[in-house]
């Protein structure tokens, strides 16, 4: 499913994208009842970890991804270093080899 379909397809695509975007003190849960319900949500959900979009993408909160590509991070590193490839972690983790040496390179200049 290529980008645009999926987009066209998710829930949100009739909603209005403010809701998506809460300001400090909004609660998220609204987006994130829409979120729960939307066929494409893992398309969305990658989406946004892969481009490192701001507030609810794939019934998640930008800090929430925050954390999961934090914990992804730390076990891409541990594979690393127990002599994985970078095409093996890729697999591991159903992301492309670039995704994966963007994240490593990123967490080396971190």
């Amino acid at each position: 499913m290529t980008e645009t379909t999926w987009q066209s397809l998710a829930n949100c695509a009739t909603t209005d994208p403010d809701i998506f975007l809460p300001v400090k003190g909004e609660s998220a849960a609204p987006a994130k009842r829409i979120c729960a319900a939307c066929d494409v949500r893992q398309q969305c959900l990658a989406y946004a970890l892969e481009n490192r979009e701001q507030g609810v993408w794939g019934g998640t909160t930008t800090s929430e991804r925050a954390g999961l590509v934090n914990t992804e991070l730390a076990e891409a590193r541990k594979l690393r270093d127990n002599n994985w490839t970078t095409k093996d972690i890729a697999h591991r983790f159903d992301k492309s080899e670039r995704t994966i040496r963007r994240w490593l390179e990123r967490s080396e200049a971190a």
